[in-house]
């Protein structure tokens, strides 16, 4: 516990520390997006930084794509007002093309100037490793939100004039990261320079990036094995066997820990959730997600300890209200405006309060973001366990140990869940089975909708019961994918075209390369 508590500590003033080097390098920042040709002359370290803190999102597309829709779509979240499409499954086109929006100009603009500053400088090794790996995780991310995209061309347009990139179909966009995080973690190279400071994610640890860069291989194996079996087992047993292997405990955890700090540093989901008042985020959690949590399918049998700290109930004035667990109450997902007006209120007396996210210890302006988790990464091997492919331990062994992890790592906000609540409620979990190991890690992975929606999609688990909202664009089923913008027929017709025509229409129906029924 003490090492873990020095672990998040030292992070804590990582993090703030570059962040306030990156804050000093503002006008340096500006020059860049006045004149990208110019990205060479900024230190890639001080970059790094920067595409670190894009990929983490601002509010503006963590309201719009990780609440408004993957969060809620898949029922870890219920919006409080019909304007949020998500759970409707209706069309708002801002928000369809938030993600895409806002990532590319800045999360893959960044990456892309980084890997082309440091690429062919032999001492700059490390930093170019590293930087595939982030150009990886955050390209995954895209293509698993809406499909085939553009990625060999992109982020390249004052690198190599590419204005008009193409799409390039997700399954080769898969086999190539794929192979980007083999060849970048052989890469990692001890003793040569790293980001250092500015790595907000390890502090430039050269074994955290491999366990980092085995681990997304491992998550994207996996993501496959609907599609190509043969290819998922391929890779997940190659990123459990390399160098490093994958990661070994919540130390090793990949996240971004922001500050309360002006522009990208602020924690975007905590902006949020904070930046409107009260209930002005119109958000609640789900009562799909609530009853899993205190077990209502089993007459709450085994209450989940995570609930105490992921919600709360709020009065009027913002203060929280003492009530037992067993007395929250989610909101269903896609109601009508007469359905929450009715009954559902903070304020009126008359009506039912609801639980939303824990406004104080997880979503505020300085809270952590995760890219991944070592509970997932333990839910990943119990699963290949599971389909006898050549992992290290058992199933049932790295299901437990993958609860276990995701209720440990409540420590990053500050949270403690006792050892004991952790092994009560293990010991009478059901045993794991698919359902079960993906319906833990549809728990674990609350608040990082874009990994809990791309899980959903493929295993199917937990059993949703989709919404059928007046005039929504998905006959009544949850969305197999995100449109894409509304801009790209007019400013990238013949690419958008082809992909369309290979992938199949841009709607919300349409199922990508590795969404196989």
């Amino acid at each position: 516990m003490k090492d873990s508590i020095f672990k998040i500590t030292k992070r804590v003033l990582i993090a703030v520390v570059a962040v306030f080097m990156l804050q000093a390098c503002d006008d340096g920042l500006t020059d860049i997006n006045v004149n990208p040709t110019q990205a060479d002359q900024l230190d890639p370290e001080l970059k790094f930084t920067r595409a670190l803190l894009q990929t983490s999102e601002g509010r503006f597309e963590s309201w719009r794509g990780n609440l408004i829709h993957a969060s809620s779509m898949i029922q870890h979240l219920s919006s409080l007002t019909t304007a949020w499409s998500g759970d409707r499954y209706t069309i708002n086109t801002e928000y369809t093309g938030a993600f895409w929006n806002s990532l590319y100009p800045n999360a893959v603009k960044t990456i892309e100037d980084i890997i082309d500053q440091v690429q062919d400088e032999p001492e700059w090794v490390n930093l170019h490793s590293q930087a595939r790996i982030l150009r990886v995780f955050i390209y995954h991310r895209l293509t698993d939100f809406y499909g085939d995209i553009p990625y060999s061309e992109a982020g390249k347009g004052f690198i190599e004039g590419i204005s008009n990139p193409v799409y390039d179909p997700q399954e080769e966009i898969y086999k190539d990261m794929i192979n980007e995080l083999t060849e970048a973690v052989a890469a990692l190279t001890e003793g040569q320079m790293t980001f250092g400071s500015n790595d907000l994610l390890f502090a430039g640890d050269v074994e955290q990036w491999r366990r980092f860069g085995n681990s997304l291989k491992l998550r994207l194996g996996m993501r496959m094995s609907n599609v190509d079996p043969a290819a998922a087992r391929a890779a997940v047993e190659s990123a459990v066997n390399a160098p490093g292997g994958v990661m070994q405990s919540n130390a090793d955890i990949a996240w971004v820990n922001h500050a309360d700090q002006s522009g990208i540093n602020r924690y975007g989901v905590g902006e949020v959730f904070h930046d409107f008042g009260l209930t002005g985020h119109n958000f609640a959690l789900s009562d799909t997600f609530v009853g899993i949590l205190i077990d209502e399918a089993n007459n709450n049998a085994n209450i989940d300890p995570r609930l105490q700290h992921i919600g709360r109930v709020y009065n009027a004035d913002g203060s929280v209200r003492t009530m037992d667990v067993m007395e929250y109450k989610g909101v269903p997902n896609g109601l009508q405006a007469a359905q929450i007006s009715n009954n559902w209120s903070l304020t009126d007396p008359d009506l039912q309060p609801y639980a939303m996210p824990n406004r104080e210890d997880m979503v505020n302006y300085d809270k952590p973001n995760i890219f991944q988790s070592y509970a997932e990464v333990r839910f990943l091997l119990a699963e290949a366990a599971l389909r006898g492919w050549n992992v290290p331990g058992d199933a049932q062994t790295h299901y437990e140990a993958g609860i276990e992890a995701a209720m440990k790592h409540f420590e990053l906000y500050g949270l403690e869940i006792t050892d004991t609540e952790i092994s009560q409620y293990i010991a009478n979990v059901a045993p794991a089975d698919l359902e079960q190991i993906a319906t833990q890690k549809w728990i674990a992975l609350f608040l990082n909708g874009y990994e809990a929606y791309a899980e959903w999609r493929r295993t199917g688990f937990p059993n949703l019961t989709p919404v059928n909202f007046p005039g929504n664009e998905s006959n009544g089923q949850i969305p197999r994918r995100i449109i894409y913008p509304i801009q790209e027929p007019g400013n990238n017709r013949a690419n958008y075209e082809a992909a369309v025509n290979r992938q199949g229409p841009d709607l919300f129906t349409t199922r990508m390369w590795w969404d196989v029924p």
